[in-house]
């Protein structure tokens, strides 16, 4: 009997320290923010627990330290049902991230430590051709974890940013044309992936092929209360209808904008679906 393909999900995990604030901070002042909430981020893990909640079969790989915010994390990610959950060493912080948002939704991030990257090591697990590996932001610290998933067959993704380096090659690039510097002139480098997604918030999204390109409109939300985790949504819808045969890739940017218009109304960084108590679940701070 074959093997259930898995999709491997390769990065940082973070803590998310989000404050809900009336007005930006001025340079020089002070505020005080509404809402202070602590909740596991960070686009691979909020990927990886949104797709394991939707009954993939989903493993995550990624690092962090042996610190308290390392123990938390453990603690949150042990709850969701992966496959396998793979966690690397590190010397260094568990990964802590600042997220400011604003009454329109808008969010500004500030990493607080570093993220481990350098720890993080997808070579010797136990790959099938069959499956696929994700490596949702695109880090040069991957490229020998990438060169080990093409070696064994399976089907890779990686972040949008990577089209920048010549050196990278994979099956998908996907990402936001936010992604990319400003003025970056957005093509669709089709000699060194075989499909390019690329989502340009309320424009919608595209994706690029040799077959021509599919476009898909945004879906407006009803309100929008938090972005933070929209592109994950995207990445995860996608990534849920590709799990369950749609290799063309229509109905995976349907989904994507689907999932990504419910997650802008929630105070969450993991995108739905998920199971009650996971850790998706914001906790505010006492």
């Amino acid at each position: 009997m074959a093997t259930e393909p898995t999709i491997w999900i390769v990065g940082p995990c973070a803590l998310d320290v989000v404050l809900y604030v009336d007005k930006f901070p001025e340079s020089g002042h002070f505020t005080q923010p509404r809402e202070v909430v602590r909740r596991v981020g960070g686009s691979p893990a909020n990927v990886a627990v949104a797709l394991a909640s939707a009954g993939v079969k989903t493993s995550l790989v990624t690092a962090m330290g042996s610190d308290e915010v390392g123990e938390q994390l453990r603690e949150r990610l042990g709850a969701v049902p992966f496959d396998s959950l793979v966690v690397n060493e590190s010397d260094g912080e568990s990964n802590q991230v600042l997220v400011i948002v604003e009454p329109d939704g808008e969010r500004t991030i500030v990493g607080l430590s570093g993220g481990n990257l350098g720890e993080i090591n997808l070579v010797g697990q136990d790959l099938s051709a069959e499956d696929s590996v994700v490596f949702v932001n695109w880090h040069p610290s991957f490229a020998d974890d990438l060169e080990y998933a093409r070696k064994n067959g399976c089907t890779t993704f990686v972040g949008l940013g990577a089209i920048q380096d010549t050196t990278v090659s994979a099956d998908y690039a996907f990402g936001s044309l936010s992604d990319l510097p400003k003025g970056y002139e957005a093509v669709a480098p089709l000699d060194r992936f075989s499909k390019v997604v690329i989502t340009r918030g309320a424009k919608g999204s595209t994706l690029y092929s040799a077959e021509g390109e599919i476009h898909q409109d945004a879906i407006r939300a009803p309100q929008v209360i938090d972005t933070t985790g929209a592109g994950d949504a995207f990445l995860a819808g996608f990534l849920v209808e590709y799990a369950q045969g749609d290799k063309v890739g229509a109905r995976g940017l349907a989904a994507g904008a689907h999932w990504a218009s419910i997650m802008v109304g929630l105070k969450e960084s993991i995108p739905l679906p998920r199971q009650t108590g996971l850790v998706g679940s914001s906790t505010p701070d006492s």
